[in-house]
């Protein structure tokens, strides 16, 4: 199985961005408030996604084959 060492990095590396995530959403929520943190949240989730995409998976073609 050597794709396993590559499954637990990755499986790290996702709790510890998630964690990392609460954290600055709670400050941002005490700072701009709660809502404007989750929209802003959300917003660099989108582009961070997208530029993932367009990188290494090639572009929108899969996602338009999937729609």
């Amino acid at each position: 199985m050597p794709d396993q060492p590559l499954a637990i990095t990755a499986a790290l590396l996702a709790g510890l961005a998630g964690g990392m995530q609460i954290a600055v959403n709670g400050v941002f929520g005490r700072r701009i408030g709660i809502l404007e943190a989750a929209a802003f949240a959300s917003v660099l989730t989108v582009v961070v996604l997208w530029t993932a995409n367009l990188t290494v998976g090639g572009g929108f073609r899969g996602v338009a084959d999937g729609l």
